[in-house]
């Protein structure tokens, strides 16, 4: 069994590139009653993600972190 932590939410800015790279690990990574994106009217990729981040998952930590590059998200 894998443990979560509390569910999170992000923010995310302007750097498609990087919130699209968050948008595949998590669908690849994660079922979808783990997490929820949320994408504005108009928009094509997600606005904001609410997610149970599994234990250790260090590698959606950094491609989250990597979303700062053009634009900032907020935790």
């Amino acid at each position: 069994m894998i443990k979560t932590l509390k569910r999170k939410e992000f923010t995310f800015g302007y750097d498609l590139e990087a919130i699209q790279d968050v948008e595949q690990y998590v669908k690849k990574n994660y079922s979808a009653d783990e997490y929820e994106m949320f994408v504005g009217r108009g928009d094509d990729t997600m606005n904001a993600l609410d997610i149970s981040v599994k234990k250790g998952d260090k590698q959606l930590i950094e491609l989250i972190k990597e979303c700062e590059g053009c634009g900032k998200f907020s935790e």
